[in-house]
């Protein structure tokens, strides 16, 4: 059978002892080893020839994926080798393959190139391979914050606050508004989830968004898609949104801004877009927190709870 993989490679500013650490430690492996911003992971390491690990990463609306494998190789602080099988259906269908992270000085510090091969079809190595580029995005900011760490968080959090402050909200309430010059809880959640769609498209994406009429001010008599549609393109937008900050460089960050007018920021750049459109988001996501205390009911939490769409 024809084996598939990837390579993917990163410099950070930092020794390679540094680096290793980082990547054989459990106590740094929690602070990196997930994808994105909205997963938490807990990591049990042997690193030795011949020990196992166990690595869960648990999303912030229910799911868990559960990584493991053994050591093969470990040649501090110049390369380590394990093996890779996921827990979970349908990944574990996958099977076992092969992890290569190997390091080399450089000026101002390391390079860091990993290559995971071992797979049955490309497909599956192009989904991992945009997993480690988060993963050693995330690695990045344990040896200093990279440009868009701020950014990262608070989208991460504007998802949290979207999904809770749609919480038991009844249809009738979707529509309520507390006066003529107010938008409702459906016109909020959809310019919302385009928004988050703009945003993605900043940085690189082509992702599509069926929510063009939410660019527009809202009309009452307007027949606006679904809660359900809109909730579900919103995870969609933030999985396309996810996979691209990583892959944010200072040159495309830069560039002059898309967008035809000026931007109220101090950078009329990429980078200030993106600045500028997430601070927007979570304009919009505190309306609907103070329209839901409107409509009666608690006010919204920053806890971890499943979601529709998540």
């Amino acid at each position: 059978m024809q084996q598939h993989g990837v390579r993917v490679t990163r410099r950070y500013p930092a020794t390679r002892e540094r680096v290793f650490e980082a990547i054989v430690s459990p106590e740094a492996i929690v602070h990196w080893f997930a994808p994105n911003d909205e997963m938490k992971v807990e990591a049990e390491v042997d690193a030795s020839i011949g020990g196992r690990y166990t690595v869960k990463m648990h999303h912030m609306f229910g799911n868990t994926y559960t990584a493991v494998g053994v050591f093969q190789s470990i040649e501090a602080p110049e390369r380590v080798v394990f093996t890779w099988s996921w827990l979970e259906e349908p990944m574990n269908e996958i099977g076992e393959s092969r992890v290569t992270i190997e390091l080399a000085e450089i000026d101002g510090g390391t390079q860091l190139t990993l290559t995971h091969d071992g797979f049955p079809v490309q497909d599956a190595a192009d989904r991992h391979k945009e997993g480690w580029n988060g993963c050693l995005w995330r690695l990045e900011r344990q040896f200093g914050d990279s440009t868009l760490a701020s950014v990262s968080e608070i989208i991460a959090l504007n998802r949290r606050l979207y999904n809770n402050a749609l919480d038991d909200i009844s249809a009738e309430s979707l529509s309520q508004r507390p006066g003529d010059a107010a938008n409702h809880m459906l016109w909020l959640a959809g310019h919302v989830a385009h928004n988050r769609a703009t945003i993605a498209n900043l940085l690189g994406s082509d992702i599509s968004s069926p929510l063009e009429v939410f660019n527009a001010p809202l009309d009452p008599d307007a027949d606006y898609p679904s809660l359900e549609s809109i909730v579900e393109f919103h995870a969609q937008a933030t999985h396309a949104l996810l996979n691209r900050l990583p892959l944010a460089d200072v040159d495309s960050l830069s560039a002059d801004s898309p967008f035809p007018f000026e931007l109220p920021v101090s950078r009329n750049s990429v980078f200030g877009a993106v600045s500028f459109m997430a601070q927007h988001e979570a304009y919009h996501v505190g309306q609907m927190g103070l329209l839901r205390k409107i409509l009666g009911h608690e006010a919204t939490s920053y806890a971890n709870k499943e979601r529709i769409g998540a």
